[in-house]
C-alpha cells in the first residue's frame, strides 16, 4: 500500500472510530432511555420496523455498489466523460426507482399492523414510523446518486462523518422531545425523517466539492451504459436479499412466533452484533476504492496481498469487541438493562460469535465485486438465507426454541456463508489454495472464542457491580489480546503498517 493510500486508509479508520465511538455510547445510554420510558415492547417495534424496510434497501445497496465501481475505474483510466456518463444513468435510474417504491409503500405500509404482533394503542404509530423509515430510505437512495464522488476520491471519511452527524441528529432530537413533551412512539419517528434528510444533504455537498466534474443533465442519461450496469446491479441485488434472509429476518421470526415482548428483547443484544458488523463493513468499503483501482490497471498481486493483509488484521481486531461483549454479557446486561435481561447472556454468544467470521471475510466482497464475480455468491447466499428461514422456523416454531433457535439458525448461516463458500469461492477466483482465506477468518473465530473464554473467567471471579468495573476488565482484557496479538501473531511487516496507518494523520499535522 502506497504512502498516499496509507494517509487515506488512515483518515477511513479514524472517521469510521469515531462514528463507532458514537454508536457505542448512543447503544449504552440511549436503548434503556426508550426502554424505561416505553417498555420492551413498544421498543422491539423500532429495530422490527428497520428490518421490514431492510427487504426494500436491496436496490439502494445494489446500485450504488456497481456504479462506484464503474466511476471509479473510470476514473482510474482518466475517462472523465465516460464517469459522467455512467453517473446520470444511475442517477435517473435510481430516480425511477425511488418512485417506483414509494408508490409500492403507499399501498402495503398500511397494511403492516395485519401481519405482525403490535401492542395495543399502537397500530396507527407503528405505521407512521414505518412509512418514516421508508420515506427515509428512499431519500437515502437519492443520496447514493451523489456517492460515486465519495468513492473516486476515496473519501471514505467523508461518509463516517456523515453517518455520524445524521446518527447524532437523529438520536438527539428524539431524546429532547421525549424529555420536553414525553415519550412517543411519533418522536422516534421524527427523529429517522429528520437523519435522512441531513444525509441527503450531506452527500449532496460532498459530490459538489469532490467532484464538480460530475454535473447532472438528462441528456448525458446512455441506455448503453444502462445494461452493464444492471448487468452487476442485479447479481449485487440478489446477493444483498440474501444478506437480508440470512441477517435482517431474525426480528421477523422472533416477532411472529414469540412476541412483541421477545421481539424487544432480542433487538437489544441484536444491536450490537449490527454495530460491529457496520463498523466492519466501513473499514471494508474504504478498500473498495484500491481494489477497483488494482483491477482497472491489472495489478492482480496487489490485489491478492491487500485483501490477505485485510482479512487478517480486520479479523484479529473484530475478535476483540466480539469476545469483550459475549464474555462479559452477563454483568453487562444487568449494569446496562437491568436483572431482567441477566438470562439473555447465552443469547448474546450465540448471536456475537459469528460476527467475528462475518467481519473477517468482508474485504473479499469487494474484491469480487472488483473483478466482477458476484454471480455465484449472489446465487449461494439466497439459497443459504431461503435454507435460514425454513430452519429458524423450524426450530423456533415446532421445536420451541424460541429466539434461541432463531439465533442459532442465524450462527448456522453465517458460519456457512462466511467461513466456508465465501474464503474458497474468493481463494478459486484469485487463483489461490483454497485454504489461503479460509485460515485467516478461523483464527478470527478462535481468537474471539479465547477473548470470549477469558471475560467469562474474569467475570466469574472479579465482581464487577458498575460500569467502571467493566471498563476495567474490559481494558485488562484487552491488553492481554492485543500484546498477545503484537508480540505472537503479527509479522514485522503488519506491525510496521499498523504504526503507519495509526501515525499517519498525526504526522501530517
Amino acid at each position: 500500500m502506497s504512502e498516499l493510500a496509507v494517509g487515506r486508509f488512515s483518515r477511513n479508520l479514524i472517521a469510521n472510530l469515531a462514528y463507532f465511538t458514537l454508536s457505542l455510547v448512543i447503544g449504552v445510554l440511549y436503548t434503556p432511555f426508550v426502554i424505561t420510558r416505553m417498555g420492551v415492547e413498544v421498543y422491539g417495534l423500532i429495530p422490527l420496523a428497520n428490518s421490514v424496510t431492510n427487504y426494500l434497501s436491496v436496490l439502494t445497496t445494489g446500485i450504488s455498489s456497481a456504479v462506484g465501481r464503474y466511476v471509479t475505474m473510470d476514473y482510474a483510466r482518466g475517462d472523465r466523460a465516460a464517469a459522467n456518463t455512467t453517473f446520470n444513468t444511475f442517477f435517473f435510474a435510481g430516480a425511477t426507482l425511488t418512485a417506483l417504491l414509494a408508490l409500492a409503500g403507499v399501498f402495503l405500509v398500511p397494511l403492516a399492523p395485519r401481519w405482525f404482533q403490535v401492542p395495543a394503542g399502537k397500530e396507527a404509530a407503528f405505521v407512521r414510523l414505518l412509512t418514516a423509515i421508508l420515506a427515509a430510505l428512499l431519500i437515502g437512495m437519492m443520496a447514493t446518486c451523489f456517492d460515486a464522488a465519495i468513492w473516486v476520491k476515496q473519501r471514505l471519511d467523508l461518509r463516517s462523518v456523515i453517518d455520524t452527524i445524521s446518527l447524532a441528529i437523529r438520536t438527539g432530537l428524539v431524546v429532547l422531545l421525549f424529555l420536553l413533551i414525553g415519550p412517543q412512539l411519533d418522536w422516534v419517528t421524527a427523529g429517522i425523517a429528520t437523519a435522512a434528510l441531513t444525509l441527503l444533504a450531506g452527500n449532496w455537498l460532498v459530490w459538489r466539492r469532490l467532484t464538480p466534474e460530475l454535473f447532472l443533465s438528462p441528456r448525458l442519461f446512455d441506455w448503453n451504459k444502462l445494461p452493464a450496469i444492471a448487468g452487476t446491479s442485479r447479481w449485487l441485488l440478489l446477493n444483498q436479499a440474501g444478506v437480508l434472509l440470512t441477517m435482517h429476518v431474525d426480528l421477523v421470526l422472533v416477532n411472529l412466533f414469540v412476541g412483541a415482548e421477545a421481539g424487544g428483547l432480542y433487538a437489544a443484544i441484536q444491536q450490537w452484533s449490527n454495530l460491529l458488523r457496520t463498523v466492519c463493513l466501513q473499514v471494508a468499503i474504504a478498500l473498495a476504492p484500491s481494489f477497483a483501482a488494482q483491477h482497472a490497471t491489472e495489478d492482480r498481486a496487489a490485489m491478492l496481498a491487500l485483501s490477505r493483509r485485510a482479512v487478517r488484521l480486520l479479523g484479529l481486531v473484530i475478535a476483540l469487541p466480539v469476545g469483550l461483549l459475549a464474555g462479559l454479557g452477563q454483568p453487562l446486561l444487568v449494569t446496562w438493562l437491568g436483572t431482567k435481561f441477566a438470562s439473555l447472556a447465552l443469547l448474546a454468544v450465540v448471536v456475537l460469535l459469528p460476527v467475528a467470521m462475518e467481519g473477517a471475510h468482508l474485504p473479499l466482497s469487494p474484491v469480487l465485486l472488483s473483478v466482477d464475480k458476484i454471480r455465484w455468491p449472489a446465487i449461494v447466499t439466497v439459497g443459504i438465507g431461503v435454507a435460514n428461514l425454513g430452519f429458524g422456523t423450524y426450530l423456533a416454531r415446532h421445536l420451541e426454541w424460541g429466539m434461541y433457535g432463531v439465533a442459532a439458525a442465524s450462527a448456522t448461516a453465517t458460519v456457512l456463508r462466511y467461513g466456508l463458500f465465501y474464503p474458497i469461492y474468493a481463494a478459486r477466483v484469485m487463483g489461490q489454495r483454497w485454504t489461503v482465506y479460509i485460515v485467516e477468518i478461523l483464527r478470527a473465530l478462535v481468537a474471539a472464542l479465547g477473548v470470549t473464554a477469558f471475560g467469562m473467567l474474569v467475570s466469574q471471579y472479579l465482581p464487577m457491580p458498575s460500569w467502571l468495573w467493566l471498563f476495567a476488565a474490559g481494558t485488562l482484557i484487552a491488553i492481554v489480546y492485543g500484546a498477545t496479538v503484537w508480540l505472537w501473531i503479527l509479522d514485522s511487516m503488519e506491525q510496521q503498517r499498523l504504526r503507519e496507518m495509526v501515525l499517519k494523520p498525526f504526522q501530517d499535522r
